[in-house]
């Protein structure tokens, strides 16, 4: 027989809004993890199959409700599956690490190209040893585990959300158990190539990249938020801002854009951020010394 506990929570980030609930700890572990390497009788083309059929799964719900599916991103899947491994190697179930790491820190250290809000599910259930070995399969062992996260009305939320347009999965198996970490992004752009967090001279920067997802090229915004949040800025419109201020952003295809700056307001934190209509996201920090 083949049993499993279902232990799930939920993490919604979009824009400056979060969401969390209570979950219970975990407690089973699986030290041996190291590597994103299955721990069972499963192979990793399993596993990634796996992955794959869980987004199937999540589709599905959202093409019956007239919702439009989810693109896979490669990205986000990297971020799951690292988080999924971290959570069963160092035996916690949580969207913050032992060290404090939230999602959005684990965005910046695994998909710093990203611009955009992120959601996250994450899901536990245990299982008997061997399971694999009495006929059950990696398919239903998924579709259970899609279900129990249907069933939550806060999991449901994010996966069915109107305002995300990409999603990758990562999940960790072991003999007793499976770790399952959804993560949900509303992408607005993807930067070319990652810039050097920090900077000593004044000197231009340039930043290219791609509009995402329901992101219009031609109302793409940049802000540039500045060390100082009391200084009154200048935008290239005429206009000002208080603590930061607009970029210019030229288009270079019908997706693709190239933004210049340089970080001549003073020592301290940068943030480069983009959106639509005066609502950003966090964004690409820069630090000038």
């Amino acid at each position: 027989m083949v049993f499993h506990t279902l232990k799930i929570i939920c993490f919604c980030l979009v824009g400056w809004s979060s969401l969390l609930f209570a979950f219970t700890p975990l407690q089973a572990g699986c030290a041996n993890a190291q590597t994103h390497q299955p721990v069972t009788g499963f192979t990793l083309e399993e596993m990634e199959q796996g992955e794959q059929e869980m987004i199937r799964l999540v589709n599905a719900e959202r093409t019956k409700r007239g919702l439009m599916t989810y693109d896979f991103d490669e990205g986000l899947r990297l971020m799951a599956r690292k988080h999924s491994e971290d959570m069963c190697r160092r035996h916690y179930f949580s969207h913050q690490s032992p060290e404090g790491k939230t999602p959005q820190d684990r965005k910046e250290e695994y998909y710093p190209k990203l611009i955009g809000g992120t959601g996250e599910n994450i899901h536990q259930i245990s299982v008997s040893p061997g399971f694999e070995e009495q006929g059950y399969e990696m398919k239903r062992l998924i579709s259970e585990a899609h279900r129990d996260l249907m069933c939550s009305p806060k999991h449901k939320k994010n996966i069915l959300s109107k305002k995300f347009t990409h999603i990758g999965i990562g999940f960790f198996l072991t003999e007793t158990e499976m770790l399952v970490t959804q993560n949900f992004a509303e992408e607005v752009a993807l930067s070319d190539e990652l810039l050097p967090k920090i900077v000593q001279n004044d000197s231009i920067i340039t930043v290219k990249g791609e509009v995402r997802g329901k992101t219009n090229l031609n109302n793409l915004q940049a802000y540039l938020v500045i060390p100082d949040p009391k200084k009154e800025c200048d935008n290239y419109d005429g206009t000002y801002s208080i603590g930061g201020y607009f970029l210019p952003v030229e288009k270079l295809t019908e997706r693709k854009f190239k933004i210049s700056f340089s970080l001549d307001k003073g020592k301290g934190d940068y943030e480069l951020k983009l959106g639509e209509r005066n609502y950003f996201y966090s964004g690409i920090k820069l630090i000038k010394e």
